[in-house]
């Protein structure tokens, strides 16, 4: 790898605090989707499903972005020659949109709909990150040798954590909240085994939230809306 090749990496870890590239194990240039294993819950006892109004989700500024980010000690790095197939934020929330299609239960909506929804959640990520246990070995030489030394670290482990906080609209003091959070080590230091471990953490956390969610009391019941009567004759 020649100095013209590091440029774009370089520039795309400018917004990173004490950002590095690491070079694991993989193809230049290569693009990576986030996909989930979701979980379908069983045969709902309601005829209607509930309906959820969801808001943007939000990301840390360092994850938001379409790089693979992997973290060791107090240094942030991103793979070289790897990259999300688009920005983070949005393939994880295709991925919640994902979750809650199977749900027998909830209706997930984007978007106001003609009727109101019976409930709101946020989520916010607060995790997305793959964390080595041992420091990056520092090669003094070319490039090349700094990714030969980095294939010889142990495998990272790949963490996810998020908030959801479910409001209800007929009754705005009540608010249910839920932290969620996934450890999954990676098999190898390689990027589709670090990969394949973001998918299995993101799978757990965004099941549980489905889980989560179904779990809760039915939504309040929405007020009759009062009528007004015929004005008396004069």
């Amino acid at each position: 790898m020649n100095l013209r090749s590091l440029i774009p990496v370089v520039l795309a870890c400018a917004g990173l605090s004490a950002c590095v590239t690491v070079f694991p194990k993989a193809e230049p240039s290569a693009t990576y989707k986030l996909a989930i294993d979701a979980l379908r819950s069983g045969q709902s006892d309601a005829g209607m499903k509930v309906s959820i109004l969801r808001a943007p989700t939000t990301f840390p500024r360092m994850s938001s972005g379409d790089q693979i980010v992997t973290i060791s000690g107090a240094e942030t790095a991103s793979i070289a020659g790897a990259r999300w197939a688009a920005p983070a934020p949005i393939m994880f929330d295709e991925q919640i949109i994902a979750a809650f299609d199977v749900s027998s239960k909830l209706r997930l909506l984007t978007r106001a709909s003609a009727s109101a929804p019976d409930a709101s959640l946020r989520v916010e990520v607060r995790t997305f990150e793959a964390r080595y246990s041992d420091a990056p070995i520092v090669a003094k030489s070319k490039a090349k040798t700094d990714a030969k030394a980095f294939d010889q670290r142990a495998a990272p482990t790949v963490v996810v954590e998020i908030k959801a906080t479910m409001t209800y609209p007929a009754d705005s003091t009540r608010v249910a909240e839920k932290f969620l959070r996934a450890e999954v080590p990676a098999s190898e230091n390689r990027v589709a085994s670090i990969v394949t471990a973001y998918d299995a953490a993101t799978s757990q956390v965004l099941n549980g939230l489905v889980t989560w969610a179904e779990s809760l009391p039915p939504p309040p019941a929405r007020p009759s809306p009062v009528l007004a009567g015929p004005k008396p004759s004069p």
